[in-house]
């Protein structure tokens, strides 16, 4: 047996033998993987993808807070941005906006937006949007994860069962 064998028989043997621990491994590494893909820079083309769909996590789940009647999904606005840093949030290239009765969101532009110190309070933090559905984003790529545990159980298993019967043959 080579060494690279004997370190996966290692793992087979001492990896998780139930469901339920094999599960929360299989999820952790699916979300922690999809953390720092999304975090380094995947979740610029995920939240499009979402905004498209009209699903934007943090627009649904954190505009209720923002503001006195505010509702989500929201729209999010993106334009290209030169200059220098601001701390208003969305003047610096993106902003979601929240829905709000007093808002016609469908006729604003993003040169409305970039421009509206009134839209403020309107206007989610894009720190804490882009956190909020990179998390999100991550927790349901790491409820994938958990595909296909009971059949690699199986196969950890039957891995296990032919390492004990070469043992007590050998």
């Amino acid at each position: 047996m080579s060494a690279s064998e004997d370190e996966i028989d290692r793992r087979v043997k001492q990896g998780p033998r139930t469901w339920g621990a094999l599960a929360r491994r299989r999820a952790s590494v699916a979300f922690a993987t999809a953390l720092v893909v999304l975090l380094i820079g995947g979740e610029i083309p995920a939240e499009l993808g979402l905004d498209a769909l009209g699903a934007t996590p943090a627009g649904l789940a954190l505009c209720p807070v923002q503001c006195e009647g505010c509702s989500g999904p929201g729209r999010l606005f993106m334009w290209r941005y030169r200059g220098p840093w601001r701390s208003n949030k969305g003047t610096m290239g993106s902003a979601l906006v929240c829905e709000h009765p007093s808002l016609t969101l469908e006729s604003m532009t993003w040169v409305d937006v970039s421009r509206g110190d009134a839209l403020q309070p309107y206007i989610l933090s894009g720190f804490v949007r882009y956190l909020f559905n990179a998390l999100s984003v991550a927790a349901v790529v790491g409820l994938f994860g958990l595909f296909g545990t009971s059949a690699s159980l199986r196969r950890k298993a039957a891995r296990r069962a032919e390492l004990t019967e070469q043992r007590r043959g050998a």
